[in-house]
This record gives C-alpha cells, sequence and structure tokens, in this order.
C-alpha cells in the first residue's frame, strides 16, 4: 500500500505531464526519431531560403529582358577593362604575404573570444594565450628573418 505522499507525487506528476500533452497538442510537431526536434527550425529555413532562391533564379530567367551583346560578353572587373593575358605568373612574394595575412588575421580572430572570457578562465587563460603568442612571434620572427615582408 503506498503512503498518502506517494500518492500525491504520482498524482500531480499525472497532472504536469497531462498539462504538457495538452499545451503541445496544439502545435504541429514532426515525429521523427532520427532527428532531434531543435533542429527542425533549421531545415525549415534552409527549405525556405533554398526555395526563394530558386524562384528568384526562374523568375529572373523567364521574365529578363535576352539582348546579349559583345560589350555586356566581355570580362569586366573592378571597373577596368582587361588587359593582356588573365593567366600571367604572380610572385611567389604575392602569396606568402597573402598567407601571412590569414594568419595573423586568425590570430586576432581567436583573441576575441579570449579576451571576453579572460577573468573566467583565470591563470589557465593566461598561460594558454601566452603559448599561442609565442607561437606565433616564432612564425612572425622566422618569416621576418626570411625576408617575407618585403614587398618587392
Amino acid at each position: 500500500m503506498q503512503s498518502a505522499f506517494a500518492l500525491t507525487r504520482n498524482i500531480r506528476h499525472d497532472r504536469l505531464l497531462t498539462s504538457a500533452r495538452q499545451r503541445t497538442s496544439h502545435f504541429l510537431i514532426l515525429e521523427c526519431p532520427d532527428m532531434p526536434q531543435g533542429y527542425l527550425p533549421i531545415l525549415v529555413m534552409l527549405i525556405v531560403a533554398s526555395a526563394f532562391a530558386a524562384i528568384a533564379l526562374v523568375v529572373s530567367a523567364v521574365l529578363g529582358p535576352k539582348r546579349p551583346s559583345r560589350a555586356k560578353n566581355e570580362a569586366y572587373e573592378s571597373g577596368v577593362l582587361p588587359f593582356g593575358d588573365a593567366r600571367r605568373r604572380f610572385p611567389i612574394q604575392f602569396y606568402v604575404i597573402a598567407v601571412l595575412f590569414i594568419l595573423f588575421d586568425i590570430e586576432v580572430i581567436l583573441l576575441y573570444p579570449w579576451a571576453v572570457l579572460a577573468r573566467k578562465m583565470g591563470l589557465f587563460g593566461l598561460v594558454e594565450i601566452a603559448i599561442f603568442a609565442v607561437i606565433l612571434l616564432a612564425g612572425f620572427i622566422y618569416a621576418w628573418k626570411n625576408d617575407a615582408f618585403k614587398w618587392l
């Protein structure tokens, strides 16, 4: 035989479950055992965005004017008409500068979250960012000694 306390607790639990079922019965809930319900809004957004893009492309292709000309078919970049061969070789220095820019740009991006959480991380966070900075400083010194920062 159950005690009065256990019986009261079971009745309350049943009432809570019943009220929760009644509240959710008003909404459309898709039952899919493989997909968590939290991803459903993201899936709906992706479907709506894809449909909007497809409709916009189809409507512009069907209703848009079609008057091709030689001037419209030419390459046009940055407001300048092209000259020379588009497949010319770039000096390796251009690529080195690009890679260094990406490296130090990512450094700044990774420093921002650390700065926000610096006080919460305490000494551990300080040691981690010091190691990160030393590794980047070593890369910077290596690039400097190999004249990677020369522009010509």
